[in-house]
């Protein structure tokens, strides 16, 4: 079977807005125990630790920053509370230069002198919470019990080199015996690339947030309202917030350095360029995202993302300094290109319409053809996929129980008749990986996807197979429609 390359790097963060009230010394470097508030995955369960985490601050400035031994051993319990004891992050210093490493001999040294955060190998690192030759997988081994990819392997890929020099207020700095990182970094660089969170600071206290949290919500009258959480994150916001010349650049100095470091569709959307800098300077947003009115500076970020013409990166929220926590964005000012991505799938929604008044599975005996139609890749239920009592909003609702009872009434009904399966793709909107594995799993039977990082090299080669039977097992028995003969039309 040909293979299934796929290349998927996002950016999906909080760029952050904060302001700094309290008197303080300019001479003096600052540490300040800070509450930790963590939202879990759930979306719901909210807890706060007090003073438990270490904000460094240098003299008077307001810039954010976190000492690398701290980050060490915060990296090493969010490992071993995944992965075990027996898995570690330790931390040391060589010749002026901070070094971690961890159970897998990667390395990262945070080299004072030239202003450089080196890793050995970024991609195994950074994937804190799997298996090492499960880094880059597009699922989680074991995630979803009817897939089974327990036949991956990993390639290291080149030594990555984040070089600070070009970004001024985001540098490595010692202090006495300390070595310190921008808060922002250590979030981009360490926590939001595996773990999907966020480290969030909100100025008097840190938040560890997961990308998909809600600030906000609508009641039945459709009245936008803080989430509890919300509340929280949003408790220093004001009426016109202003920030520091200073912060002003950090904050544009953090979006550059995630762009240019960890954006990884560059090329494919035809943005090769030298910098973000130079990007955001030749379409004129730099002015605003330096101006220091937070209004400017957010709009201006979240206007740019729209004319990225990307629709997996965005920020989970605004800054935490907005007075009610809400984009004030123009949504009319969008990218011709989206428009016309929306107007083109309305029309072929129309389309689909004209024949089939819902996303599902029909069967042209005449011709052979097994039609089948859809909106996105659901997430698996693996308990309501399995159970097969499925009503038709079952079917219909989710496409992983759609294209199982396709495979069902074709093998069991049509299979005699059947020469054709289309699949149609015009109005799907993308979704979640798992299902999408698990259909082309029913459709071709086992395959191999390749995951690679276009700015390492580094690639994760897995052959996915899928229990089609839903017998538990991955054997003989679990025939695709391609192994039954039928020709799969994409």
């Amino acid at each position: 079977m040909k293979k299934n390359i796929i290349t998927i790097f996002t950016l999906v963060g909080t760029l952050l807005l904060t302001s700094c009230d309290h008197t303080v010394d300019p001479k003096k470097d600052r540490v300040i125990a800070m509450d930790t508030v963590t939202l879990a995955a759930d979306g719901k369960t909210i807890s706060r630790t007090p003073k438990s985490m270490n904000i460094f601050f240098k003299g008077g400035s307001d810039v954010p920053y976190y000492s690398v031994k701290d980050a060490a051993e915060f990296l090493q319990t969010i490992r071993q509370s995944r992965l075990g004891t027996s898995t570690y992050i330790k931390y040391s210093v060589q010749d002026n230069k901070a070094v971690i490493t961890n159970d897998n001999n990667d390395v990262v040294t945070f080299d004072l002198a030239s202003q450089k955060i080196i890793f050995s190998d970024f991609d195994s690192f950074d994937n804190l919470v799997t298996p090492a030759k499960d880094t880059l997988a597009v699922i989680a081994r074991n995630a979803v019990p009817v897939i089974n990819s327990d036949d991956t392997t990993y390639t290291k890929g080149k030594e990555y080199v984040v070089d600070l020099n070009a970004y001024s207020k985001l540098d490595i700095y010692k202090s006495g015996d300390e070595y310190y990182i921008p808060f922002t970094v250590f979030n981009d660089l360490f926590i939001n690339t595996r773990t999907f969170f966020n480290a969030i600071y909100n100025f008097d206290s840190v938040f560890f947030l997961p990308n998909d949290v809600k600030f906000a919500t609508k009641d039945v009258f459709d009245q936008q309202y803080l989430t509890p959480i919300g509340e929280i994150f949003y408790k220093n916001a004001k009426e016109n917030p202003q920030v520091s010349k200073e912060y002003a650049e950090y904050y544009y100095q953090t979006i550059c350095l995630n762009f240019d470091y960890l954006y990884g569709v560059k090329g494919i959307h035809g943005r090769d360029y030298t910098s973000f800098d130079s990007y955001l300077t030749t379409h004129g947003y730099k002015d605003d995202l330096l101006s220091g009115d937070v209004h400017k500076m957010d709009n201006a970020y979240q206007t740019m993302l729209t004319y990225l013409d990307d629709f997996h990166t965005a920020t989970t929220g605004t800054s935490p300094l907005y007075e009610y926590g809400a984009s004030t964005i123009d949504k009319t000012n969008l990218n011709p290109a989206y428009v016309q991505e929306i107007e083109e799938g309305e029309t072929l929604n129309a389309a689909r319409r004209f024949t089939h008044t819902e996303p599902g599975f029909s069967f042209d005996k005449k011709n052979g053809v097994a039609y089948i139609t859809f909106n996105e890749f659901d997430v698996i239920d693996n308990e309501e996929l399995k159970s097969e009592r499925w009503t038709i909003d079952d079917v219909l609702g989710n496409s992983a129980i759609l294209f199982t009872y396709a495979h069902q009434q074709i093998t069991n009904n049509y299979l005699e008749d059947a020469r054709y399966v289309v699949v149609d793709l015009a109005t799907n909107d993308g979704g979640s990986s798992d299902s999408l594995i698990y259909i082309l799993g029913l459709l071709v039977g086992d395959f191999t996807v390749e995951t690679q990082n276009p700015y390492t090299g580094a690639t994760t080669k897995t052959n996915y197979k899928v229990d089609i039977n839903l017998d538990g097992k991955f054997d003989e028995k679990d025939v695709s429609l391609r192994e039954h003969g039928l020709k799969i039309v994409f």
